[in-house]
């Protein structure tokens, strides 16, 4: 299955399983509303500093920094544009990232 993943992906299934999560993670908080760590805890991480540490490392700035600047981005969009789909879908066991 490695061999498998990491042709697909370019990247390592835990790598690949991670991501997901992150972008599962970022999609709760801007489309549900819900806060870093309630986002977290839904996507498997049982801390919320090691959360927030992989966070930054994906996407550039920790979770609050970012949901703000999007959806301030999302809110200077035309309003049939202002609803961004950043749905990635979890695989896995949610439990197993930490």
């Amino acid at each position: 299955m490695r061999a498998s993943t990491s042709a697909l992906t370019a990247m390592r299934p835990l790598q690949y399983q991670k991501r997901l999560r992150l972008h599962a993670a970022r999609d709760r908080m801007l489309n549900n509303g819900l806060d870093a760590p309630s986002a977290a805890f839904e996507v498997g991480y049982g801390s919320a500093s090691r959360f927030s540490r992989e966070y930054k490392r994906l996407f550039g700035q920790p979770p609050v920094t970012d949901v703000k600047a999007r959806r301030l981005a999302d809110s200077a969009r035309p309003a049939s544009n202002n609803r961004a789909d950043h749905s990635v879908p979890v695989v896995g066991n949610p439990s197993f990232i930490d």
